[in-house]
């Protein structure tokens, strides 16, 4: 049991390294009128990697650092500022608004795929989502190139993802089927 808490350690240290040199960047409810049923980010990403086909899984990790978890999402710390920001992309201004967060990426390759899921506390959803999108397409990434961006919310979360189209257009695909009161907020290609 050790060695797998030593190893996941290392693998989330590692991951958390790469993301940030190769994703480094320039540059209660929310009153959005719905309500969800979900009691956290994790469960949401969770139901939606959890209906991924067989065939479309890859190994991922989720969570923060020091709380990794491999093959499912996990939480994050929100005062975990160098994950929200480099492994997420969360603006610093919209890091104070959240009160939940977790995380599932791909292991090797985060600009493959990536996925978070936030909830809001007293924040404008159009505007958080607003500003959460130019920024995530507006990232420098010097490792490979995200091609789209989907973000969605229910009730006071936002999750989102980023990466290859196929994989992207599946978690879209997924969250419209199986996650309740779902919007997709932005469906667009990286330019």
């Amino acid at each position: 049991m050790k060695n797998k808490t030593i190893t996941l350690l290392l693998i989330s240290m590692i991951t958390i390294l790469s993301i940030a040199g190769c994703g480094k960047k320039d540059g209660s409810s929310s009153d959005n009128g719905s309500t969800s049923s979900y009691t956290s980010a994790v469960e949401i990403l969770n139901v939606i990697w959890d209906n991924f086909p067989e065939s479309d899984k890859f190994e991922v990790i989720g969570g923060g650092t020091g709380n990794a978890v491999e093959n499912k999402a996990g939480s994050v710390d929100v005062t975990d500022t160098d994950t929200l920001t480099y492994s997420l992309l969360v603006p610093e201004e919209l890091q104070a608004k959240i009160s939940d967060a977790a995380s599932l990426t791909h292991m090797l390759n985060a600009n493959t795929y990536t996925s978070a899921a936030l909830k809001l506390k007293d924040a404008d959803k159009d505007s958080f989502v607003d500003t959460l999108k130019t920024d995530i397409l507006g990232a420098r990434f010097m490792c490979g190139f995200p091609e789209r961006l989907v973000i969605i919310s229910t009730g006071d979360y936002v999750a989102y993802a980023y990466g290859a189209d196929d994989l992207v257009t599946t978690f879209k695909d997924i969250a419209s089927e199986k996650i309740e009161g779902v919007k997709v907020e932005v469906d667009q290609l990286f330019e």
